[in-house]
């Protein structure tokens, strides 16, 4: 197994109140400014979530960025995917189970936890969380 470093405390404490409270196959839309994009939060299976921003084009709603999370059976958060509007697709950890990470990509996880750790401090301040 990889031996990855999970989401910081401070950002596991954005990501729980992010997703907090939610049921498998729900989701949410968190919409606190008049100015900043909503934020999307999708419970998609008992571990897996993802949270995106949406923008319009061509009538078409498009997720940028969208990104897909593991929590682990003891909280830990692990940043799994990444997609961006551009075309742009990252996957950091291959596989998984309960426990967390079983195969991944350090490289690619390091530089995707290091996004989300920036993006959760925005969202943060951005939605007054």
């Amino acid at each position: 197994m990889p031996m990855l470093m999970p989401m910081s405390k401070a950002d596991t404490k954005i990501l729980e109140k992010i997703f907090g409270g939610m049921e498998s196959g729900t989701s949410k839309r968190i919409n606190n400014s008049d100015v900043y994009m909503y934020l999307s939060a999708e419970r998609l299976s008992d571990n897996l979530y993802s949270m995106a921003h949406y923008f319009e084009s061509n009538g078409d709603l498009c997720p940028d960025p969208d990104i897909e999370l593991l929590r682990s059976k003891d909280g830990k958060w692990y940043p799994i995917a990444l997609q961006q509007s551009t075309g742009h697709y990252t996957r950091a950890i291959e596989d998984y189970n309960e426990d967390g990470p079983t195969k991944a990509y350090p490289r690619r996880y390091a530089d995707l936890r290091g996004f989300l750790s920036q993006w959760l401090k925005n969202v943060k301040d951005q939605q007054g969380l």
